[in-house]
């Protein structure tokens, strides 16, 4: 009987491993992504993440964090900063710096987007983040921002 316990015990151990394991794997298999599906991202966050103003233009930067093919996702962290033209001169008006799950599908040959999701604000943010991205995502969320705000500046420097 003491046998049986301690098998089942040990079931229920190695049970849990598996399923936490599951979450901080790396994933089944990634998309590899051309220069044309950078494009599309970018124009897709140009157009549907950020909120611009009427004459405002969005430049915007991300980097892929991770993908998961076999489920449809790309997850990303996102910088977008919005811009109006006044006298010549560039005036920033409002950004964000967000990581961002992209829904997309390949069946036809080309990656398409489907739709995207973004972690709440306030409370809600780490309960989102925890349901949205694996943990070996997360735990590179506080590596990226340096890099993309210098790719951002760059591109409004070559704006001027």
């Amino acid at each position: 009987m003491q046998n049986k316990i301690y098998f089942f015990i040990l079931l229920i151990l190695l049970c849990v491993l598996v399923m936490s394991c599951d979450r901080d794997s790396n994933l089944n298999e990634r998309y590899i992504l051309s220069t044309v599906d950078h494009a599309m991202i970018e124009a897709y966050i140009d157009e549907h993440v950020t909120d611009e103003g009427e004459d405002e233009q969005v430049l915007s930067v991300h980097e892929v964090l991770g993908s998961d093919q076999g489920a449809g996702k790309i997850y990303l962290w996102v910088m977008a900063e919005g811009y109006m033209t006044k006298a010549n001169r560039i005036v920033k008006t409002s950004g964000l710096s967000q990581p961002v799950l992209l829904k997309v599908s390949d069946k036809s040959g080309d990656l398409e987007i489907i739709e995207h999701a973004s972690p709440r604000d306030g409370n809600d943010y780490p309960k989102d983040i925890k349901k949205m991205f694996p943990d070996f995502i997360i735990d590179k969320f506080d590596n990226v921002e340096e890099k993309l705000r210098e790719e951002l500046e760059k591109k409004f420097r070559e704006l001027e």
